[in-house]
């Protein structure tokens, strides 16, 4: 790995794009690779190695960077990443689930990390950042945070984009510049200031182009071509978590306090937040901090709070159906170091992400835990 990293930071430094090594080239083979392909509809699998068997375990903190020399390693030091409200964005592109977070208290380091479906490994992408004394990084990349749903891919730029979330030290969510990230060049570029900046949830609409954000009060739209913010509505406050775009019904889904919300989307369409009258297993609505992910298959929006069950959307009628996968499931609680049990943390968010190539949905339990698939029956 340090060798892969090597090169691509030679090439980067003389100008060339060069593809992400790891993330170049089709799906290897190999046992797991085949477990993968030989899933049986309306299960989960434990990636319990990487594509060709040649490396144990799949859990991002085998590649998390040494505590000795760190700039920031805070209160949990890389396990904030993933469990301290963390989120992540697929890039369908490469097939590479992008995650980064720490933030507030619990982690300074703003190191950018993938996890490719090709060959089933983590990879450290970008080094934590020295901060100055204003708490602004010397590289001028963004500053290590809670990231929660404030990551997405935007296919039109072919960029990861982040946004929102609590900043590293003092936890205000103070930065209001969007943020992308290129996968193939491991760099950051800071776009446009949007009008208002909290903690965030994000969507991406490919019928318009659009990024949707929003925040506790508002919901505010990005045009990615011109690089441009506007006030689609605003609203009394109310904290949620994750959204999902249904791009052929036209509606941007989320939930909050107990309940389902959505938006209508397009020209001549109400603007601001409804509650959803849902019917059927409405279990799902007490976990807002559910990952949510759009299947293009069955048009529906698939939400998972952790754990077996799987709940899926028809956002046409609102009504929730709750799948219980046979056989293994991700766990709910790890052993720690020193024998006793913990709950998993809380906070899927941008953590579960449908892989279309595969048709199956990528899950990240927490930093210590193996990456899990699901496939879904129906």
């Amino acid at each position: 790995m340090r060798l892969r990293r090597q090169l691509v930071e030679a090439a980067v430094a003389l100008g060339v794009l060069l593809p992400a090594l790891a993330y170049a080239g089709p799906a290897a083979s190999g046992a797991m690779a085949q477990r993968i392909a030989a899933m049986k509809p309306g299960t989960w699998l434990e990636l319990t190695t990487n594509a060709v068997g040649t490396m144990s375990g799949t859990a991002l903190s085998r590649v998390f960077p040494p505590q000795d020399g760190h700039p920031a390693w805070g209160y949990i030091g890389p396990r904030g990443v993933t469990d301290a409200w963390g989120g992540g964005a697929f890039d369908p592109k490469r097939e590479v689930l992008v995650v980064a977070g720490g933030g507030h208290a619990d982690y300074g380091g703003n190191e950018v990390y993938g996890f490719s479906l090709r060959t089933l490994e983590w990879e450290r992408l970008t080094e934590p950042s020295r901060y100055d004394r204003d708490g602004a990084t010397v590289d001028g990349t963004p500053v290590s945070r809670h990231t929660y749903d404030g990551m997405e891919y935007v296919p039109t730029l072919d960029r990861v984009a982040m946004f929102g979330g609590s900043l590293w030290r003092d936890g205000r969510p103070r930065d209001r510049h969007l943020w992308l990230f290129d996968v193939d060049r491991r760099s950051w570029t800071r776009r446009a200031a949007a009008p208002a900046a909290h903690f965030a949830a994000t969507a991406f609409d490919p019928k318009e182009d659009r990024l949707y954000v929003r925040l506790p009060s508002r919901l505010l739209s990005y045009d990615p071509a011109q690089d441009t913010w506007r006030t689609v509505a605003t609203e009394p406050w109310a904290l949620g978590g994750a959204m999902a775009v249904d791009p052929e019904r036209r509606r941007l889904v989320t939930l909050a306090g107990g309940r389902t919300w959505f938006y209508e989307l397009g020209a001549g369409r109400p603007p601001g937040r409804q509650q959803a009258r849902t019917t059927g297993d409405r279990g799902i609505e007490k976990h807002e901090l559910a990952g949510l992910a759009y299947r293009p298959a069955t048009g529906r929006i698939y939400a998972w709070p952790g754990g077996r069950a799987v709940w899926s959307l028809d956002a046409g009628a609102m009504r929730w159906r709750r799948h219980d996968p046979a056989g293994a499931a991700p766990p709910t609680e790890r052993r720690l170091a020193d024998g006793r049990m913990q709950a998993v943390p809380s906070g899927v968010y941008g953590k579960w992400r449908h892989v279309p190539r595969l048709d199956v949905f990528v899950a990240v339990v927490s930093a210590d835990s193996n990456v899990w698939l699901w496939r879904p029956a129906d």
